[in-house]
């Protein structure tokens, strides 16, 4: 009972929000992509060290990546070294009904990153809470009926893979498109 009162103000509150987001939505190319955003739920130190490394690359190719990771305890792991681009979002961040809270938070939300990649694949309502209402020019995620209204582009699994080779499925389906699009 309470996980469903739980879940009607957190859907609620996207609800009355999402209307009001301003958002330029434009399909670019990973390629050309300036800014890129990136979701995720921190998991053992080898996914941390995983994804910083995938941060890592895409910050080579001269890209500004900012992430917004979900800690399921109250306090960091010790392997969150604090890192700029790097913003977390723990249990102690989040009100009674799991929306995440915190001057970082509203910032990611408020980015319009050109590509906004979900690779959460936990459900996470903290997480789907910070991609419904992001102001990203183009929102990939993992596909569900739910997802629909939040995002432009959705993955379908049939198996959960790890983050970083979804987090490559989406960039390799964006750079499908984005080819197609330039080539029409």
């Amino acid at each position: 009972m309470f996980e469903k009162l739980r879940t009607y103000f957190l859907n609620n509150e996207i609800k009355n929000k999402l209307p009001k987001i301003v958002r330029e939505k434009k399909l670019t190319h990973p390629d050309y992509a300036k800014t890129i955003g990136i979701i995720y739920t921190v998991g053992e130190e080898n996914e941390y060290v995983a994804i910083t490394n995938f941060v890592s690359r895409l910050q080579a190719g001269k890209k500004e990546v900012r992430t917004l990771g979900w800690v399921n305890y109250k306090n960091l792991p010790h392997y969150c070294y604090p890192r700029l681009m790097f913003d977390y979002v723990t249990k102690k961040n989040i009100n009674w009904y799991q929306k995440p809270l915190g001057e970082k938070v509203v910032d990611f939300i408020n980015k319009d990153f050109d590509i906004l990649m979900n690779i959460d694949n936990s459900d996470n309502p903290s997480l789907a809470y910070a991609a419904a209402l992001s102001a990203a020019k183009l929102k990939v995620g993992v596909f569900s009926e739910t997802n629909r209204k939040f995002y432009d582009l959705m993955i379908s699994l049939e198996e959960k893979p790890e983050p970083i080779v979804l987090a490559q499925q989406m960039l390799e389906q964006i750079a499908m498109l984005g080819s197609k699009q330039a080539a029409e």
